[in-house]
């Protein structure tokens, strides 16, 4: 959530310079007035207005998005660390996750999984705390290589 106190000669300008320091539309922000200002007389002893705006998080209904910052924060990790797979969303607002489900598949799939999962389970978490960071608790994305996680449930349940 970024928030940016400005001040202007009215209250409109003040918020709309606040507005394009954010990169945010009126109804993308909260604003706030902290002071309306006072023009003075003949220019002498005026006061510019203060408001305070905060962009707000787009976490309420927007996982298809989420899905999409979370393929771009897989894409950028894997490139990175220089693992070659494909990423495809299987499900873009699965119910049971609240988020999106991402398959990942290819010929070095088996570094992303790890030993029990636990490659592919830190690597989840750090995906999950970049969409976080955008779109609120409300989304989870569940990462998956190759039906890893289907196949070690049914393991489990053996």
């Amino acid at each position: 959530m970024e928030v940016r106190v400005m001040t202007g000669r009215t209250v409109e300008e003040a918020i709309e310079i606040a507005l394009k320091e954010l990169d945010a539309d009126r109804d993308e922000a909260e604003v706030e007035i902290l002071s309306r200002g006072k023009s003075g007389f003949l220019g002498i002893g005026g006061e510019p207005a203060k408001v305070r705006v905060t962009k707000i998080a787009r976490g309420e209904g927007g996982s298809g998005d989420a899905a999409a910052v979370a393929i771009e924060a897989v894409s950028r990790i894997l490139q990175a660390a220089q693992v070659n797979v494909s990423r495809t969303v299987r499900a873009a607002n699965d119910p049971e996750t609240g988020g999106p489900i991402i398959d990942l598949e290819g010929e070095d799939s088996g570094l992303l999984i790890g030993r029990r999962g636990q490659t592919l389970q830190s690597l989840q978490f750090i995906v999950n705390l970049i969409v976080r960071n955008q779109y609120g608790d409300g989304v989870r994305v569940v990462l998956d290589v190759e039906r890893y996680r289907q196949r070690r449930e049914t393991s489990l349940r053996d």
